[in-house]
C-alpha cells in the first residue's frame, strides 16, 4: 500500500447497511491512504501509513490535530483503523503515477487539509440519496440554500483530492459514493485486507 491508494469498508453498523443498500453495493465507506511526505504540516510519524477520511466514528483520539473525539474529517494511523474496525476491509491501488515529492501536489493537499480539517461528517440522508439517484440532486440544492452545511461524506473527501490531482474530471464531489470511487478506471480491483 502507498499514498493515494484507498481503503474500502463494509461495516456491521446500521448506518453502514443503509449506505450499502442505497448504493446497491457492499461498500459503505472509503478512506485515502497518506503519509507524512504528502502532508508535511501534519505531525505524522515517518514511514507510517495513515487513513485520511470523513467518518462517523468518534474514535479519533489518534488524529494528530484533534484533541478528543470528532465526527468528520480526520487522519488516523492505518494499523489502528484496521485493527479496530468491525467488518470487512479491502484496499485498491491507485494506478496513476503521482509524483509524491512534488511541491505543487503537496501545496494542493495542504490547502485541502486546511479547508476541510474540521468539517463534520454528513449525516444528511438527502445527500446520500442524491449521490446515488440523480433526480434527487435538486433537493440537495435547497438544503444548501437553507442551511449552508459544513459537512461531507467520506467519498467527497477522496473525490476532492483526486479532482485536485487531475485524476478525475471536476464535478460536484457529493456525486461520488464509496463504490463510485472503487470503480474509477485507475483503481485496481479490490483486495481483501480484513474479514
Amino acid at each position: 500500500m502507498k499514498p493515494f491508494d484507498c481503503l474500502f469498508f463494509s461495516g456491521e453498523s446500521l448506518e453502514s447497511k443503509i449506505i450499502e443498500i442505497a448504493e446497491f453495493a457492499p461498500i459503505s465507506h472509503v478512506g485515502l491512504i497518506i503519509d507524512a511526505t504528502i502532508l508535511p504540516s501534519v505531525p505524522m510519524k515517518p514511514n507510517k501509513l495513515y487513513v485520511w477520511e470523513s467518518t462517523s466514528s468518534v474514535k479519533s483520539k489518534e488524529d494528530p490535530l484533534i484533541d478528543g473525539s470528532h465526527f468528520g474529517c480526520q487522519i488516523r494511523e492505518l494499523t489502528t483503523v484496521v485493527n479496530n474496525y468491525k467488518g470487512i476491509i479491502w484496499y485498491a491501488t491507485c494506478n496513476q503515477i503521482i509524483e509524491l515529492n512534488s511541491k505543487e501536489i503537496s501545496d494542493k493537499l495542504e490547502e485541502i487539509h486546511s479547508k476541510y480539517q474540521y468539517t463534520s461528517y454528513d449525516f444528511d440522508p438527502i445527500d446520500l440519496v442524491s449521490a446515488v439517484w440523480k433526480p434527487m440532486r435538486y433537493l440537495r440544492s435547497w438544503v444548501d440554500l437553507l442551511i449552508k452545511p459544513n459537512w461531507m461524506f467520506c467519498s467527497e473527501l477522496v473525490s476532492i483530492v483526486y479532482q485536485e490531482l487531475g485524476l478525475i474530471e471536476k464535478q460536484d464531489p457529493r456525486n461520488f459514493t464509496p463504490s463510485a470511487i472503487a470503480s474509477l478506471k485507475f483503481m485496481s480491483n479490490l483486495i481483501e485486507l480484513k474479514k
